[in-house]
């Protein structure tokens, strides 16, 4: 049986972890495995074509909120020139709408629902035998009667893992970002996130310094962590940043950390990390109480400001912090007060994001609620709310795009906060001011390129 492994993923660069532990959970029984990664802007009848070619028996799709459209259309359109291949569909984004999608997508026989390398090559024995999978941990699927089967998924112990990467098979991530986790899972319980969902599991301490040590090996050019809270435990933190600095040749390393539970022997040990070799990313994602208790999120603003402020002042870690708009309790002035306090702490990055109601989430469960407007379409973004007009938030998108072009890329990183006190105006102010101008000039309408942004400077 030819198994084929699928994803689009949104950019060249990326790698699919997800897809590499489940070929490392199939290999041993089914020997004719590919991995094939296309991107979401590649043409979809070449990537039909790629796979057709292969005659596969079975498609198994990694799928997320940025694929998930371009996905679905190549499964069926597959399905319609391939009649007898079965297709399975897994990730984040449709195992949560597992019936919907049964149910509206005829081409899909399968969708595994959570962590998929228990379940997916008990499911490929299943099709291999020709029997429905009765009873296997988050797999559902449509039944010979029409009906929707389904059976909820189970949590994987992690020395139960197989490992994702070998050396033989490295030289496929050459130029490439590279992902890896640590542990499964998360201390907080975010309403409008999948992983609020689940408890922290960590992989074994001696699995991780092997693994990790494999792809320095390889001098990897970036190896970004995708757990969750990597600092969650602060000891194991810091012995992990230990390693990767003792083994590195010219890899960096990004993390998504949470500011105000690092610990002094952590900050002090950051101090003496080279330049350039660790980017953290913070979420803040709002300063308003009300927000932060509606959306079940712990954080301490004094002790991740003083924390970064330390990490700023230090000078070596880039720091990238997060703010999302659109949640509830969060009105026009809570998100100024949010983004002019982040601010102030001199990130080198500032995003401002906008919720997205995930499906499965509590916030789904919660829209009516909040008086949420929610984008029929991937990635589900937030309207309007109960806070937060459809104009405000139009007006917060071009803020957001007028972020980038001035904060973020460094265009004028030193020169704004001069402008702002010259003015006498708040970051936010001056933000808001300048999508005023530009909206009233047209200037949201067209595209700019460098020079054209400090031109438009001069005249503003």
């Amino acid at each position: 049986m030819r198994v084929v492994l699928c994803t689009l993923n949104s950019s060249f660069t990326h790698s699919s972890l997800a897809l590499r532990y489940l070929r490392a959970a199939i290999k041993t029984d089914w020997l004719d495995n590919h991995l094939l990664e296309f991107q979401t802007k590649d043409d979809l009848r070449r990537v039909i074509a790629e796979l057709g070619r292969l005659q596969p028996d079975v498609i198994a799709f990694s799928c997320y909120i940025w694929n998930i459209t371009a996905t679905l259309a190549v499964a069926t359109d597959l399905k319609a020139v391939l009649p007898n291949v079965q297709i399975i569909l897994g990730g984040p984004e449709v195992g949560p709408r597992a019936q919907e999608l049964l149910v509206d997508y005829p081409a899909v026989n399968f969708i595994v629902e959570g962590e998929g390398e228990q379940a997916l090559p008990k499911l490929l024995a299943a099709i291999s035998e020709h029997r429905e999978p009765h009873a296997i941990a988050g797999v559902s699927y449509r039944g010979a009667d029409g009906s929707i089967n389904k059976a909820p998924a189970e949590r994987i112990d992690p020395a139960q893992v197989p490992r994702p990467y070998l050396r033989e098979e490295l030289p496929e991530l050459n130029n490439k970002l590279v992902y890896y986790e640590s542990s499964r899972g998360c201390p907080f319980r975010c309403s409008y996130c999948l992983s609020g969902n689940d408890q922290v599991r960590f992989f074994p301490l001696e699995r991780v310094f092997s693994e990790l040590k494999l792809l320095l090996d390889a001098n990897i050019p970036l190896i970004k962590f995708v757990d969750r809270t990597f600092n969650c435990d602060p000891q194991r933190a810091l012995a992990i940043m230990q390693f990767l600095v003792a083994e590195r040749r010219d890899s960096r390393f990004h993390f998504e950390i949470c500011a105000d539970i690092l610990t002094d022997e952590l900050m002090d040990w950051l101090a003496t990390v080279p330049p350039g070799v660790f980017q953290f990313e913070i979420g803040v994602q709002s300063v308003n109480t009300a927000t932060l208790a509606a959306i079940g999120r712990r954080m301490q603003w004094d002790k991740l400001a003083n924390n970064v402020q330390r990490l700023r002042r230090l000078g070596n870690i880039h720091l990238h912090l997060d703010l999302i708009a659109g949640l509830p309790f969060q009105d026009w002035t809570a998100i100024q007060t949010s983004f002019d306090q982040v601010i102030a702490l001199k990130p080198h990055m500032l995003q401002l994001g906008f919720l997205k109601v995930l499906p499965g989430t509590r916030m789904a469960e919660q829209v009516q609620e909040h008086g949420l407007k929610v984008s029929t379409l991937p990635p589900y973004e937030v309207l309007a709310t109960n806070w937060l007009s459809f104009a405000e938030l139009n007006r917060l998108q071009l803020m957001e795009q007028l972020l980038q072009y001035y904060y973020n890329s460094g265009l004028m990183l030193y020169s704004l906060p001069y402008v702002w006190s010259k003015l006498a105006v708040s970051p936010f102010q001056w933000f808001e001011q300048l999508a005023q101008h530009w909206e009233a000039t047209g200037l949201h309408a067209v595209a700019h390129g460098r020079e054209a942004l400090i031109a438009h400077m001069e005249t503003y």
